[in-house]
């Protein structure tokens, strides 16, 4: 018996129906880049502290790279990350790129909550971008030319990744990069219990995976772009370096970009190649490890704990403490070129394998409306109280550690990691340039032991930059706090450079959460984020500074 014309007519428009819904993409995707360099010559750099380091010419072009993802089923619903080739965006930055992209967009489809940039810390980037006055202080300034380009560059990176949106593939895969990192404070990971550094075993004190997510065009599978975090911090070119350069991350961006459009200009690719920071704060590229640049000790390996060539004497008296030389460290190559060169291929070489890798996972939208999103808010970290109700945050304070910088870039002055209880420089001198600097700058509010010092302990303060408000605010009091989702995926934007330890801490915390909504979460952090609060370490990592009354 035949069947119905009627009949038929509704079955093949319901299989049309069912065709076209099998069909739909979960995503819509858009990829892009923008010069953001900015001025070269005649500029401080950002990432080393050290106003000697005026830049005098260009190593490498900087970009903003940007990707947009939205929800077909609700195009409204989008985000978009940007990972920029310089040390980190400024708050005054973030502000301004929204504001720029409401008079763009006055839809108000991008806004503070669904736009994230995070910086790539390279430490070769021009500064003078900032309205706090602690980061302005070594750029001797604000430079508006500066701020210009990166608020510029990130604006035009989203707005051109919008125009592209079409339907489009998410694949995410992972991958072990080796000998690319060391641990720069070893002995400070060592503090961290014995027991959660042997779930951990595997890698170590540093991180070895290497996250990446792949973008295609889902109808011709065009590869479109991609973008990985590794953590590494972007600083093989050393602070005697005087050209913008944006160090290994940008160089291995370009050997990528240029590999996929090899007949472009550089700058003028398709294929967008973006290598985010995450949790960097204690990883170094200079594989050879800390080196004696001087002094009787040149050459040798340096003390381990204090990042010093001197093993200072065991004893209380200042004046038989011996001085410090020195201590670099040393990346893999012949100098500081060929080192950025080398981390960079180390890491091109992985990510394009991971781009054709058939490991690679596709990100579903399996819940339209539900698995693209985002969660956003502002936390004044100056008073925010803990889950315990009692103990709260206290204004943000730098420490006499701080001064002695990295083994990637030492302090002056002397100043040395893990100092015994008395052997830091001449603590009273210190304190009395402490208190001049408070009874100058600290106009509203005076800091105290109550209020400030105490809060802190056990970390001796050498700026109480939260209560410093001459001739303007010098650190941020409230910071964004901000997750974004993808299927399975989520990226969590942090406003500073957290530890290898706090970083394993931080994803484990999200990864149980994001446990109940998603069956196989993965989570990277988004180092260097919206702006920048300085480190974040353990508790174990932070005790082990020297409480000084």
């Amino acid at each position: 018996m035949g069947i119905p014309t009627s009949t038929m007519m509704k079955s093949l428009a319901l299989l049309a129906v069912c065709a076209t819904a099998a069909a739909a993409p979960d995503w819509l995707v858009g990829v892009a880049k923008q010069e953001m360099t900015g001025p070269f010559v005649s500029v401080p750099g950002m990432g080393y502290g050290n106003p000697s380091q005026i830049m005098g010419g260009l190593h490498l072009r900087l970009f903003a790279r940007a990707f947009v993802v939205a929800d077909p089923s609700d195009p409204t619903l989008r985000l978009a990350f940007v990972s920029q080739d310089n040390g980190m965006p400024s708050q005054a930055q973030k502000l301004e790129v929204t504001k720029r992209l409401l008079a763009r967009f006055p839809d108000g489809r991008y806004t503070a909550r669904n736009v994230a940039i995070s910086g790539t810390h390279t430490h070769s980037g021009p500064s003078g971008f900032f309205q706090y006055g602690l980061f302005d202080l070594t750029s001797f300034g604000f430079t508006n030319q500066t701020f210009n380009a990166v608020v510029d560059g990130v604006v035009d990176a989203i707005a051109k990744a919008d125009a592209k949106l079409s339907a489009g593939t998410i694949s995410m895969v992972k991958g072990r990069l080796e000998a690319a990192n060391i641990n720069r404070s070893p002995s400070s990971y060592l503090e961290n219990p014995a027991a959660e550094r042997a779930l951990y075993a595997a890698d170590g004190d540093t991180d070895k995976m290497f996250v990446q997510l792949n973008f295609a065009d889902a109808k011709s599978g065009k590869k479109l772009g991609l973008f990985n975090w590794f953590a590494v911090h972007p600083t093989s070119m050393n602070q005697t370096n005087f050209l913008v350069s944006g160090d290994h991350k940008g160089t291995a961006a370009q050997y990528i970009e240029q590999h996929m459009d090899p007949s472009a200009l550089p700058g003028d690719e398709d294929f967008v190649a973006a290598f985010a920071s995450t949790n960097l704060g204690d990883v170094s590229p200079n594989t050879a490890g800390p080196i004696c640049k001087s002094g009787k000790d040149q050459g040798k390996a340096c003390n381990v704990s204090t990042s010093t060539c001197t093993v200072l004497a065991s004893v209380a008296s200042l004046e038989t403490t011996q001085s410090a030389a020195p201590c670099w460290s040393l990346g893999p190559g012949a100098d500081m070129f060929d080192s950025t060169r080398i981390i960079a291929q180390k890491q091109a070489n992985l990510s394009l394998a991971l781009l054709s890798s058939p490991k690679a996972v596709l990100l579903k939208n399996d819940k339209p409306g539900k698995t693209l999103g985002w969660a956003h808010t502002f936390v004044d970290m100056s008073n925010h109280t803990l889950e315990d109700g009692v103990s709260t945050t206290c204004p943000p304070a730098l420490g006499f550690a701080f001064a002695a910088g990295t083994t990637d870039g030492p302090g002056d002055f002397n100043f040395h990691q893990h100092a015994p209880l008395g052997q830091e420089p001449t603590p009273d001198f210190w304190y009395s340039v402490r208190d001049l600097l408070e009874a100058i700058l600290c106009k509203a509010k005076k800091p105290t032991k109550a209020n400030l010092y105490g809060c802190h302990a056990p970390k001796p303060v050498l700026l109480p930059t939260g209560f410093m408000d001459e001739p303007w605010a010098w650190h941020p009091n409230i910071v964004d706090v901000q997750l974004f989702r993808l299927g399975d995926f989520f990226i969590a934007p942090v406003p500073g450079e957290m530890t290898t330890m706090a970083g394993r801490r931080f994803r484990a915390a999200i990864t149980a959460a994001a446990s109940t909504e998603a069956m196989d979460p993965t989570v990277v952090v988004a180092g260097l984020s919206n702006l920048y609060t300085q480190y974040i370490a353990t508790e174990e990592e932070y005790r082990v500074q020297v409480r000084i009354t």
